[in-house]
C-alpha cells in the first residue's frame, strides 16, 4: 500500500475521560497505531499533560475542551470513544485490526540473549492481552476478555486482588460511595452478596473481592507480586515487550494499564524525614499486619480523607495524638448505618435500574 493511501486512511480518534487509567492506555495505542489522537474532557491541564506526553512519542495529538464546536463532528474518519472501559477496549481492538497505517514506534533493543538473562532462564510469555492492575477495572477487564476468548493476563503488584483495596488497610479505611453502587453490576455477584454497612469497610471489600474471584476464577490468571518496570513496543511483531519485577519478559499484543489514578503515595518533603527512627508509615503502604498504638504519642499529617478516617480509629488507643493541618477540611457526617438482609433485599430490587443509571452520569452515581 502506498505511503499516500495510508494517509488517507488515517483514523481519528476522540478520547474522552484522559484522567482514566483506560482512557490513557487507548490515548497511547490508538497513537502507537498511527492514529491522529484527539483529547477532551472537564479536566483541562491532564488532557493537555496527555497531549504533550503523546507527541513527545511523536504522535499527533490534541487537546479540545467539551466546548469546542469540532467535537460534534461525527462523521468518518471521526470516531468517537466512550471513556467507559468496555466502549473503549471494543473500539480498541477493532480499530487497530482494521488500520492500514504503518504503526510508528521503536523496535524492541533486547536481542535474544538479553532477553533470556531477564527472564532468568524462563520462556518469554506471549500473550493477546496483558493488564495491569487487580482492581475494579483490571478484573473487569479480565473477566470479559477471557469471554471474548483473548489470551489475557493480569499483573499486579500486591499480593491479593482488589487494587486500592490491597492497599488500603489503615485504621479506618473504609469507601465513601455507598453500597450498592460501589460494586459490579453483574447480577451473578451481586444476587448472593449483601454488604453489611451502607459504607463499607475495607476488610468487608477485601470480602467482596474474594466473593468475585470465587465466582468467576480470576486468581487463575493473575500473576502477583509482579510489578511493570518497563515496556517498549517492537514494530517488527507490533507487539509490546513488557519487563516486570520478578525478571520475566511477556509479550502482548495489547498493553492495558488499569493502575487508577491517584493511588501513587505522596511523601512530603519534610526536614528530618529521612533521619527519624520511631515508626512512621504513609496510608497508602500500610502495613498488611497493622500498626500497635497503643500508649503512643502519635503525630497525623493532613486531613483529607484517609487522614480524617484515621484520627477518628486511633484517638482511642494512643496516649497523645497531633494533628499536624495546613489546610481545614470540610467533614461531612458519614451517617452511617447497619443493612440487614430485608434491607439489601430491598435494595436489590432497585439494582438493574441503579446500574443502568449509573452508567449515564458523568461521575458514576445514580
Amino acid at each position: 500500500m502506498s505511503e499516500e493511501r495510508r494517509d488517507e486512511r488515517t483514523l481519528v480518534v476522540l478520547i474522552t475521560g484522559a484522567l482514566t487509567g483506560i482512557g490513557r492506555a487507548a490515548a497511547l495505542a490508538f497513537a502507537k497505531g498511527g492514529s491522529r489522537v484527539v483529547i477532551s474532557g472537564r479536566h483541562k491541564e491532564a488532557g493537555q499533560g496527555l497531549a504533550t506526553v503523546l507527541h513527545a512519542l511523536g504522535a499527533e495529538a490534541e487537546f479540545l475542551p467539551f466546548s469546542d464546536p469540532r467535537l460534534s463532528i461525527r462523521e468518518p474518519p471521526l470516531r468517537t470513544i466512550k471513556s467507559d472501559m468496555f466502549g473503549t477496549m471494543a473500539h480498541f481492538s477493532s480499530l487497530w485490526e482494521s488500520s492500514s497505517v504503518k504503526q510508528p514506534g521503536r523496535k524492541s533493543q533486547m536481542n535474544a540473549t538479553q532477553l533470556a538473562k531477564t527472564t532468568n532462564g524462563k520462556a518469554v510469555e506471549e500473550l493477546d492481552v496483558l493488564v495491569v492492575g487487580a482492581g475494579f477495572a483490571g478484573l473487569y477487564q479480565l473477566d470479559h476478555l477471557r469471554k471474548l476468548g483473548y489470551n489475557v493476563k493480569v499483573f499486579e503488584a500486591g499480593s491479593d486482588i482488589g487494587g486500592i483495596w490491597y492497599w488500603n488497610c489503615y485504621p479506618g479505611a473504609r469507601v465513601d460511595s455507598y453500597e450498592p453502587l460501589y460494586q459490579f453490576s453483574n447480577e451473578e455477584l451481586w444476587r448472593d452478596w449483601n454488604f453489611s454497612e451502607l459504607y463499607p469497610s475495607w476488610e468487608e471489600l477485601r470480602a467482596y473481592f474474594r466473593h468475585v474471584d470465587k465466582k468467576l476464577g480470576l486468581s487463575r490468571d493473575i500473576r502477583f507480586n509482579t510489578r511493570v518496570t518497563g515496556a517498549e513496543f517492537d514494530t517488527d511483531r507490533d507487539q509490546w515487550v513488557v519487563q516486570a519485577s520478578d525478571g520475566s519478559v511477556t509479550r502482548a499484543h495489547f498493553f492495558v494499564l488499569c493502575t487508577g489514578l491517584s493511588a501513587i503515595p505522596y511523601i512530603p518533603s519534610i526536614a528530618g524525614l529521612k533521619d527519624f527512627r520511631r515508626i512512621c508509615h504513609h496510608t497508602g503502604l500500610w502495613p498488611q499486619e497493622g500498626v500497635d498504638f497503643k500508649g503512643k504519642r502519635v503525630g497525623v499529617i493532613g486531613t483529607g480523607a484517609s487522614g480524617v478516617q484515621v484520627i477518628q480509629e486511633v484517638y482511642q488507643d494512643v496516649a497523645e495524638l497531633t494533628v499536624f493541618q495546613r489546610t481545614p477540611n470540610l467533614a461531612l457526617p458519614m451517617r452511617q448505618r447497619k443493612l440487614d438482609d430485608e434491607t439489601n433485599r430491598r435494595m436489590k430490587e432497585t439494582f438493574p435500574q441503579r446500574f443502568l443509571k449509573r452508567a449515564e452520569t458523568f461521575a458514576g452515581f445514580d
